[in-house]
């Protein structure tokens, strides 16, 4: 949006290039050139001038056409500010009072459609701020602030009537119940503490009330138990996490909740004996990890149980070989 950024902005800089002055003598139009302008102890004066500047004032874009108009009133925004598009149809309103934004801000489409209105309160978002992003002009995204920061809820949408998102804040930061939506059912939900996941999050099975995951978190880490599931209800898998790092024994399951593998984690690498198995509980292979690499005897299985090969992890015969070196 150019609103009120383009023209605010250029106020901030003390113009002073060759070629802006302006005659004054020769001023004879209802309004001021942005460019005749300068700032002097926060206020806008003519050039030359002791007194601030009060009355209508416009900039104009290279090719002539104009972009932004407003009122000064001693030297301050006062009253409406209106950018435009090229076309001359009406980009934004916004509305001042002795050099604040005050009041709700309107941003429209070349069309004249609303696309957004934000509400202001001596110079700092107050209230709702609302997005018509969909066809016919309907709300896409509301968002609540307090003296210019987001607090209370964020609510976005897929389509018309359909959610999104719905994230609660607090001074900016994500603070209470964080939910994503898909089809108009949840997919993901959890609480947030200061902008990080905190306590159990949930996931479900898109377009359903199925639970998907269980996970848990401290301080946006995850951090403790996390148990997924196979949309029969049949837990697929449990986890195990210390602030963010892998750790415990982890076991994934079939379908038809038989075990199919078992693994041990210590700081976030592979520790200990691995096992998997075969549908219906035979071993399929067996073996063991150190700091995150395979070591000693393998074994593999066929599914009715036959032994099929074992061999011993090279990392350890050549351990064995340096040592015997050594001696």
């Amino acid at each position: 949006m150019k609103a009120k950024g383009l023209l605010v902005g250029l106020m901030l800089i003390a113009l002073s290039a060759v070629g802006l002055s302006v005659n004054m003598g020769a001023f004879t139009k209802d309004y001021a050139d942005f460019e005749s302008l300068e700032k002097i102890d926060g206020r806008l004066h003519l050039r030359g001038e002791v007194e601030p500047y009060s009355g209508k004032v416009k900039f104009f874009g290279d090719d002539g056409w104009l972009k932004q108009q407003a009122m000064l009133s001693q030297g301050k925004l006062n009253g409406e500010l209106q950018d435009f598009y090229e076309s001359g149809a009406v980009q934004a309103i916004t509305h001042y009072v002795d050099g604040q934004i005050t009041g709700v801000t309107r941003v429209y489409l070349e069309d004249g459609t609303l696309n957004k209105e934000i509400p202001y309160q001596d110079g700092l978002k107050q209230g709702t701020e609302k997005h018509y992003g969909f066809e016919g002009g309907l709300l896409s995204e509301s968002i609540e602030y307090r003296q210019g920061k987001r607090n209370g809820w964020s609510t976005s949408y897929w389509d018309p009537g359909r959610l999104r998102n719905r994230i609660h804040y607090v001074d900016d930061l994500r603070d209470g119940l964080w939910q994503q939506y898909s089809f108009g059912k949840v997919v993901i939900e959890g609480t947030m503490v200061e902008d990080k996941e905190e306590g159990e999050w949930r996931t479900y099975f898109q377009d359903t009330d199925i639970l998907q995951g269980i996970a848990h978190f401290k301080a946006g880490q995850l951090h403790g138990e996390v148990t997924e599931f196979y949309q029969n209800g049949a837990k697929e898998c449990i986890e195990y996490y210390a602030a963010g790092s892998k750790v415990g024994t982890w076991t994934r399951f079939y379908d038809d909740s038989s075990l199919e593998q078992v693994k041990n984690y210590r700081n976030d690498k592979l520790e200990g004996s691995y096992r998997e198995y075969f549908r219906g509980g035979l071993l399929a292979e067996e073996g063991q990890y150190r700091d995150g690499e395979k070591v000693g005897i393998w074994r593999r299985f066929s599914p009715d149980g036959q032994l099929l090969s074992e061999h011993e992890e090279q990392r350890v015969r050549l351990e064995a070989d340096i040592a015997v070196s050594e001696e």
